[in-house]
């Protein structure tokens, strides 16, 4: 989490260090030395892709599996940085405050085990297990312009974030959970087009729900209407 945020702010300044050189627009309510497109309150749609850090819980998918029936269990995990896109509507009430949510795929993890026994027949002794989450959330979204073209913000909000699994032996993990998540975004406007570019952290905790904690960086484009 640290790293991804790290790399987020450090990404931030350099994209904002920028605006002392850009022409004047007329964006986010600024007016400017040229009289473009002016970005009004509204409705608006975003769409991004980037990728994930997250640790998959290894001791609790090792405890349903010995709930099912194994014991002698040996297992590793894979917790490397998988694709996350998300797919967001949104509502510009006022130049600083905002409503958005919709749908963000949160990636695919492995876990693979040995056992040495197990008390049903049907549970293997060695399998590798796939476990896929995906989120709906609802967010307040607060905003500060920069100048003339950007806009950094931050958001805070809800988050429904389903886990499912590839095999039945570790269904106590097909849940869903509700939670807070959070994050923080820089926006820059395109002078005459109603289209923004944006750049998004975002923080998820799963719960118990066999991934304890995910961060995304996401970079996307959104039109306004």
């Amino acid at each position: 989490m640290k790293k991804m945020l790290g790399n987020f702010i450090g990404i931030t300044a350099l994209l904002a260090a920028t605006i002392a050189n850009a022409d004047g627009v007329v964006v986010n309510g600024y007016v400017g030395e040229k009289t473009t497109f002016v970005n009004t309150n509204g409705l608006y749609l975003f769409a991004a892709a980037g990728f994930n850090s997250a640790s998959l819980n290894k001791n609790l998918v090792d405890a349903s599996l010995t709930s099912a029936g194994l014991s002698g269990i040996s297992s590793t995990v894979t917790n490397r940085p998988q694709n996350a896109y998300k797919f967001q509507l949104g509502y510009r009430f006022h130049s600083n405050f905002a409503v958005e949510g919709g749908f963000v795929d949160l990636g695919k993890y492995s876990y693979n085990y040995s056992a040495t026994a197990t008390i049903k027949p049907n549970i293997p002794l060695a399998a590798n297990i796939s476990f896929r989450t995906q989120s709906w959330n609802l967010s307040a979204v607060g905003l500060l312009p920069l100048g003339n073209l950007y806009t950094v913000f931050g958001k805070l909000g809800s988050s429904s974030i389903k886990t499912t699994s590839d095999w039945a032996g570790v269904c106590a993990n097909c849940i869903t959970r509700t939670d807070v998540t959070y994050g923080l975004g820089l926006r820059f406007d395109q002078p005459d087009s109603p289209g923004f570019v944006r750049l998004d952290w975002d923080h998820y905790n799963t719960g118990d729900s066999g991934l304890a904690e995910i961060d995304t960086l996401t970079l996307g484009m959104g039109i306004n209407f």
